[in-house]
């Protein structure tokens, strides 16, 4: 092992610099999720960038992949609904079409 090699394991096992890396980290992700945040309301892709900010967090805290889990089972429900009216939708769209043609005869 290098001298250089020790001096990284050293850094990496020192706790202020842990402490520091979670700050940065906690930081970083909150600035991206708030960006997301805004961008609800102004024009942007906040679908997108709020789960990365999550993701970011995740990285070192817990809560954030708890709340990344439950962001992206809402996603997954608000997909199933969104599929499902679609397509019932759709379902009752042909049959007033069919509908109005049998009205104006034809079929």
């Amino acid at each position: 092992m290098t001298q250089l090699d020790e001096t990284i394991k050293n850094i990496q096992n020192n706790v202020h610099f842990k402490t520091i890396r979670r700050g940065i980290i906690f930081l970083f992700g909150c600035l991206i999720l708030l960006t997301g945040m805004v961008m609800i309301f102004l024009p942007g892709p906040s679908i997108l960038v709020i789960p990365l900010g999550l993701t970011i967090l995740a990285s070192e805290f817990v809560w954030a992949k708890k709340l990344l889990g439950h962001f992206k089972n809402g996603t997954h429900k608000l997909g199933k609904i969104l599929t499902h009216s679609t397509a019932s939708g759709s379902q009752a769209l042909n049959r007033e079409i069919e509908e109005a043609g049998k009205i104006n005869g034809q079929k």
